[in-house]
């Protein structure tokens, strides 16, 4: 019994010694191995502590030693694919680099349809009322007739198909014209309703007045004195125009009387086809 507990006892000491050496050899074994690895990997971000002047983003490349940091080995970047292009994103700009300010889009005036900004333009424009004397613009034509401006003989009737006789002058001429005998300071009337266009003056027929009479029509009043229009005057007919003056020189043999012309477009015409029989 004594012989079996000693057996026992130096066996499980001999167990114990041969257990703490192995778990010792191990860790010696452990502690080699890990050694031959080598340094471990370095991370992918810097150890160090880096200045922003150092930090490039979006690239692989190693940044250039500075003064105050130690240097750092170049590695070359690994072939990568290139990645598609983006547009960079105005709020974010690179570091090292000033933003460029966006010019603003500068919106472009709308277009107005001229016509209707010019319809109330034209709406707006007052109409001009009509000139009395426009509106009350007489139009003689052919079956119109005129009064007599003064009641008297015919001295001498309208002739420019053949040659009359001149007393005064003792010669042939046409005649554009009649001559009513009167007197000196005898009322001289408008014939029929018009617009005085002139008053003149010539050695022939000495003052006279030429009346518009609208269509065309034109009629002269010839050897007058003491005029009561004005050229641009509205006459009516039977208005006193002026008085009969003494005859020129060229009507002497004749007396005194009334040159009177009537012309249709600038070409005389017979008076006494107007005047009332």
């Amino acid at each position: 019994m004594n012989k079996f507990k000693r057996f026992f006892n130096g066996r499980l000491v001999y167990s114990l010694a041969v257990g703490i050496l192995a778990v010792g050899v191990a860790a010696t074994g452990a502690m080699l191995l890990g050694g031959e690895e080598g340094p471990a990997e370095e991370g992918p971000y810097l150890a160090l502590e880096e200045s922003p002047e150092q930090i490039v983003y979006g690239t692989t490349e190693a940044v250039l030693p500075t003064e105050e940091g130690p240097e750092l080995s170049q590695t070359e970047p690994e072939e990568q694919e290139e990645p598609e292009e983006t547009p960079a994103r105005p709020d974010r700009p690179v570091r090292g680099e000033e933003p460029v300010d966006a010019e603003p889009e500068t919106p472009e005036p709308e277009e107005t349809d001229a016509e209707e900004t010019e319809a109330p333009a034209e709406a707006q424009e007052p109409e001009t009322e009509a000139d009395p004397a426009e509106a009350a613009a007489p139009v003689f034509s052919e079956e119109s007739t005129l009064d007599w401006p003064l009641h008297g003989s015919i001295l001498r009737e309208f002739s420019m198909d053949t040659t009359v006789f001149y007393p005064t002058l003792e010669a042939y001429k046409v005649s554009p014209g009649i001559l009513i005998q009167g007197e000196p300071g005898q009322e001289v009337c408008a014939a029929a309703p018009g617009v005085v266009q002139s008053i003149g003056s010539n050695e022939e027929i000495g003052q006279y007045m030429v009346v518009d009479l609208g269509g065309g029509y034109q009629a002269t009043y010839g050897q007058l004195e003491a005029i009561r229009a004005a050229e641009g005057d509205t006459v009516e007919t039977g208005q006193s125009l002026a008085v009969l003056a003494e005859p020129t020189k060229y009507y002497v043999v004749e007396g005194c009387n009334l040159y009177f012309q009537v012309t249709k477009d600038g070409s005389p015409v017979d008076p006494l086809d107007y005047l009332h029989q």
